[in-house]
């Protein structure tokens, strides 16, 4: 479990790494993550995220999510 900071400074460079070789082999990137993560959504999916699992609506918006 981490902030939003944390996971901006030791995630986010490495995930677009990771993905493009998951794209390079054909497949869809899909990630789980339980919790609030409304403010790295739009991060995740620029960085090549094409499925996230799960939406907990207890814990984030899931229509202002939808509508993101």
């Amino acid at each position: 479990m981490m902030g939003p900071r944390i996971w901006r400074e030791f995630l986010k460079p490495r995930l677009r790494q990771m993905y493009l070789r998951v794209e390079k082999a054909g497949k869809l990137v899909m990630i789980h993550s339980c919790g609030a993560n409304s403010e790295i959504m739009g991060v995740l999916f620029e960085r090549g995220v094409d499925i996230f699992n799960p939406t907990q609506p207890e814990a984030i918006d899931i229509y202002e999510s939808k509508r993101k």
